[in-house]
């Protein structure tokens, strides 16, 4: 029997969408999950941004260590005066003085004087109480910090591809059950359809079963749909145009078997390998010190001073001179300057050690849910390979029930649905267990660039 007009249009509709939509293309290279892994570390602009966060660190130091070398600093200045006193210091200065210039009358009254001033001087901190020390100290363990948390944006970026990647095998292995389904699905239409025109069946079932294809067809448009969406986000991770096309290896295995550690284990090694809370820890060091940095300004300061100078009116003949000498400095007091800071640093110590306190707790319960996660998918696993079998089975009988008048269509139908709904939820539960261990991994700080097989 014919399909009705509005039938004949939808499924003509869903077979354009389903070439425009098609997957991806044939002759697209594979990408193998490590190989992804080691492509988003090198490409992804969260790794360029971590390594130019260490370089400034880096720097710091440098500027840090500077605190100990002396300060040389260049000027020139170019003058001219008739202030009685400053003309003739400049011109003693330019070493240009004659008899004639002690007359009462010059000195009261001098003329205009000009005079260019080339000076050199020189600042050499000898002794600061230990601040240039706390300082340098300050510098490289923000270097350490820095180090920690691209350890942890790789961590991440890790974690982010294997979601990603498994992602896309799974919206490619749901399409390829939608498929199936169609194929299956298609087979009783045509069945359904000669049994009807051979009068041992209604029309309504002959409908019911073209229902059924155009429904299966327009979930086959969303799942080709949601391929293309995964794709883009891996290639967004992956430092690639969000167009580009490739291939992914299948992932989603049935696991041998759950990780023998406890839960206490994984959490014992969280707080001990996560590297962020590393950096945190770093972190409260880095304000312990600006405690005692502040407290050293209480402390007298040592430095040697000099500086050379050349004074000419005319370049063509100058005057040089040089002073050397040594300067102590000790503050009595700072209006509460220095007492403040010191109280506002102690602040800074319990904030850092209060945030310290908070992701210790958060981390604990990160890896805890990671592992309830993964105990959880473990088990659907063997739940949804049970419900396979028993659709399987339930299908074959009902399908032959069918076939000898004793059930009806709907029977027929729900048991295949019964059969894609088992099969969607085991590949969904595979991709949980891949995707809970990577996040436990995660959140012990143990992930790195060999996952999964560093996870087995």
């Amino acid at each position: 029997m014919s399909c009705p007009r509005f039938c004949k249009f939808s499924f003509l509709g869903t077979l354009v969408l389903s070439m425009v939509l098609s997957p991806l293309a044939a002759n697209a290279v594979p990408l193998p999950l490590q190989e992804a892994i080691q492509e988003a570390i090198r490409n992804n602009p969260q790794t360029a941004a971590s390594r130019s966060v260490i370089e400034q660190a880096e720097q710091q130091v440098v500027q840090a260590k500077s605190g100990y070398q002396p300060q040389l600093y260049l000027s020139e200045t170019y003058s001219t005066t008739n202030n009685p006193m400053w003309a003739f210091g400049t011109k003693l200065n330019q070493e240009r003085i004659t008899q004639e210039d002690f007359a009462p009358d010059r000195l009261n009254h001098p003329d205009a004087i000009n005079n260019s001033a080339t000076v050199l001087n020189m600042e050499w901190p000898i002794y600061t109480g230990g601040q240039v020390g706390l300082r340098v100290d300050q510098a490289r363990i923000q270097v350490q910090g820095a180090t920690r948390q691209a350890e942890r944006v790789k961590q991440e970026l890790i974690a982010r591809t294997v979601s990603a990647y498994s992602g896309l095998v799974l919206a490619k292995a749901n399409l390829n059950v939608i498929e199936e389904a169609i194929h299956t699905a298609s087979a009783y239409r045509d069945m359904i359809e000669t049994r009807y025109r051979s009068g041992l069946s209604v029309k309504s079932d002959a409908l019911r079963a073209q229902v059924r294809v155009a429904e299966l067809e327009q979930e086959r448009i969303q799942a080709e749909s949601q391929i293309r969406v995964a794709q883009a986000m891996l290639n967004s991770i992956l430092g690639r145009s969000i167009d580009e096309e490739f291939d992914v290896v299948d992932v989603l295995h049935s696991p041998r078997a759950l990780p023998p550690e406890r839960i206490d284990f994984w959490e014992e090694k969280a707080l001990q390998a996560r590297p962020d809370l590393a950096a945190i820890r770093l972190k409260k060091e880095m304000a312990d010190k600006e405690v005692a940095r502040a407290k050293a300004e209480h402390l007298p300061q040592l430095a040697l001073v000099g500086n050379y100078e050349i004074n000419s009116e005319k370049f063509d003949d100058a005057g040089t001179n040089y002073t050397l000498g040594a300067m102590v400095k000790l503050n009595l007091y700072s209006g509460q300057r220095i007492s403040g800071k010191t109280r506002e640093a102690e602040a800074a110590v319990k904030q850092v050690a209060a945030i310290q306190r908070e992701m210790d707790s958060a981390v604990l319960v990160q890896t805890r849910q990671a592992y309830l996660r993964l105990q959880s998918a473990y088990n659907r696993i063997s739940v949804a390979q049970a419900s396979i079998a028993q659709a399987e089975e339930g299908l074959k009988i009902v399908r032959d029930r069918y076939e000898n008048g004793l059930y009806p269509l709907v029977s027929l139908l729900d048991a295949e649905l019964s059969l894609k709904q088992a099969r969607t939820a085991h590949i969904q539960a595979l991709y949980d267990y891949l995707v809970a261990t990577a996040e436990l991994r995660l959140a012990s700080g143990t992930i790195d660039e060999g996952f999964p097989e560093s996870a087995q």
